[in-house]
């Protein structure tokens, strides 16, 4: 869903991820450049649990919270994270998975280490409260750059959205939903940079990933932040006159034991080339 829409001069963005397959729990390291004042500092956190208890059902595991690694500490602050995603795998060789996303607001925090290259620490909350699988974390900042003159908008969408082509489920286990932008129209043809954060990547298996407008990305989750995680940073085009831009993850091609994935993060920021700025798409 949409959770961020922004559109301001000079307007930038900073990101980092760490992953955390093998993490104790000790702290880690995100490390951004900050450029002028935060608008706003998003954390997002993924994994899975397995063995899940299935409900009646067969098709959902039910969970109380705080939930598993849902506590953590963030600067030496404690958070306790939003859940923005749940997904269940009735079966693996395992037993059913549950996995789940969360999120926290850390703008304040975020801003008030000032500007330049800035570490925070992430940590456990709670020792005795774990997933089976932390996937990993990541960051993202936004700030003004007063020194830029051009205008620019950064839209996120999040959630959790698990698939694995080779699911023994048919149907949402093997597929995410595709996340369509809303930028605007101008009337020129413009670069923009996609954001993509997503955990369970391995850079033995592929995926592909769909952009309108574009070439289709394959085999970029190779777990560059660290086991299981990537934080993805790719340029696009939006041809002038078009309005909106699709993406979408994939778990492909089946039958070849591709990536399975956590898809958690869409972001794109994108220049307003016209005076006018961006015009809606006609319904």
């Amino acid at each position: 869903m949409l959770f961020r829409s922004l559109q301001e001069q000079g307007l930038n963005w900073s990101y980092d991820g760490k992953g955390l397959w093998d993490w104790g729990g000790g702290p880690v390291n995100l490390t951004v450049n900050i450029g002028g004042p935060v608008r706003f500092a998003l954390l997002y956190w993924a994994g899975r649990e397995r063995p899940c208890t299935l409900d009646a059902s067969g098709t959902n595991c039910p969970f109380t919270q705080p939930y598993k690694d849902q506590v953590v500490n963030f600067n030496g602050n404690p958070l306790t994270g939003t859940v923005i995603g749940t997904e269940t795998q009735p079966v693996s060789a395992g037993g059913p998975i549950f996995n789940i996303g969360y999120y926290a607001d850390v703008t304040g925090i975020v801003s008030a280490a000032g500007t330049g290259s800035k570490s925070f620490t992430f940590a456990d909350g709670d020792s005795l409260s774990n997933l089976w699988r932390f996937d990993g974390v990541g960051l993202i900042v936004a700030y003004t750059d007063g020194t830029v003159l051009d205008t620019y908008r950064i839209l996120v969408q999040d959630g959790l959205d698990f698939a694995y082509g080779d699911d023994p489920t048919p149907g949402e286990n093997r597929v995410t939903t595709p996340v369509t932008f809303n930028h605007g129209i101008n009337f020129s043809d413009r670069a923009a940079d996609l954001l993509l954060f997503a955990g369970d990547g391995d850079a033995n298996r592929p995926d592909n990933t769909t952009i309108s407008n574009n070439p289709t990305l394959f085999n970029i989750l190779n777990s560059l932040q660290g086991p299981e995680y990537n934080t993805i940073l790719t340029p696009i085009d939006i041809p002038d006159g078009v309005g909106t831009t699709t993406v979408q993850m994939n778990s492909a091609p089946a039958g070849q034991n591709p990536d399975s994935m956590l898809w958690q993060v869409a972001g794109l920021r994108v220049q307003q080339l016209d005076v006018e700025g961006a015009t809606c798409p006609a319904r």
